[in-house]
């Protein structure tokens, strides 16, 4: 696993923790769904300021996120 894969899956982790679906987390970060889906399923790695949405909006560090 790269290390944009065990991103992708560190969000979906959080994320159904925090009972969000994508497109809640979606809108918390303003970003479209399908950016949440492919940062989870494709591995694509979520820019840098988006990290920082990421971690408000999950209520985690960036550090739990790498």
């Amino acid at each position: 696993m790269d290390r944009a894969q065990r991103v992708g899956a560190n969000i979906k982790h959080f994320r159904e923790l925090a009972g969000l679906n994508k497109s809640e987390l979606a809108r918390r970060v303003k970003v479209s769904p399908t950016a949440v889906h492919n940062w989870e399923e494709n591995g694509v790695m979520p820019r840098m300021e988006v990290m920082f949405d990421l971690e408000r909006a999950l209520e985690v560090s960036w550090i739990q996120l790498r």
